[in-house]
């Protein structure tokens, strides 16, 4: 199972392969931009679940 991290300003995905630890990027930003009519913590929490999904 994977697990995600915050690198910069992206999320990064970080799961073992025969014992060594890898960390590969899921190319979605912490703080994305912000659509009208959102509030940018729920953007943040958003982005965070894409990011699961896709590690």
């Amino acid at each position: 199972m994977a697990g995600i991290i915050k690198r910069k300003d992206t999320w990064y995905a970080c799961f073992r392969v025969g014992g060594k630890l890898k960390v590969r990027t899921t190319g979605i930003k912490i703080t994305p931009l912000v659509t009208p009519g959102k509030l940018k913590n729920a953007a943040m929490k958003e982005a965070e679940l894409q990011a699961r999904i896709i590690a």
